[in-house]
């Protein structure tokens, strides 16, 4: 049976080869997806283990955070999020901004940064894919503004402690193998991913982030 994380390294190589046709296709208007429509296409977690993606044990920190940004749960009680690429965000969602999502997001990245939880896992590739996982949500708070600007911020700045502390030194990169480097080509930028974050959140957080930083 394939691993939570072999499905998603599956998925990752065939989104890096089909880029090259997509970056050449003709640009159409995409309609508004809504919440509801996505969700309903969305693959549904069929047990708790379902959510064991960085460690057998679905208790283990990482999958908890994993588990608190991505999942989605429906009326009838169904989650989902657990075999998804990407976040189930969207422009019109208000997860991880309103109350009980929101502060169980702070909560659980704020245990992660003050118990060191980057150190409970040293595989490289886990660490990779985890990264891009936590930046996915980051772009998706810095997408806009509003609502909620502070609690936007607040969630910001702790997802950029994480991403810069999970990030892959260039020697841990290169010791890799070379089927498994495509999937690693953003992690091959961790020098930048620094200042990438800066920059995004410079304008309105600088002050509070720089002293994060160091």
């Amino acid at each position: 049976m394939l691993t939570a994380v072999t499905k998603k390294i599956i998925i990752l190589v065939f989104l890096i080869i089909s880029l090259p046709g997509c970056i050449n296709s003709p640009q159409v208007e995409s309609p508004d997806i809504t919440l509801t429509a996505r969700t309903a296409q969305a693959r549904p977690a069929e047990s708790r283990s379902a959510w064991a993606v960085y460690d057998a044990d679905p208790d283990h920190l990482w999958n908890r955070v994993f588990r608190q940004l991505y999942r989605r749960t429906a009326q009838d009680g169904t989650e989902y999020g657990s075999e998804e690429l990407d976040p189930l965000l969207w422009w019109d969602t208000i997860y991880l901004l309103e109350a009980d999502s929101h502060q169980k997001a702070i909560d659980v990245l704020d245990e992660f940064l003050s118990t060191h939880a980057e150190s409970l896992i040293r595989d490289p590739l886990k660490r990779a894919l985890f990264q891009r996982d936590i930046w996915a949500v980051f772009d998706w708070l810095d997408s806009q503004t509003k609502p909620y600007p502070a609690r936007r911020r607040d969630l910001e700045i702790r997802l950029a402690q994480i991403i810069k502390r999970v990030a892959l030194p260039k020697n841990e990169i290169a010791s890799l193998p070379d089927n498994e480097r495509p999937i690693l080509f953003a992690t091959a930028l961790a020098d930048e991913a620094q200042t990438v974050i800066t920059w995004k959140i410079k304008h309105s957080t600088w002050q509070t982030l720089e002293a994060l930083w160091h």
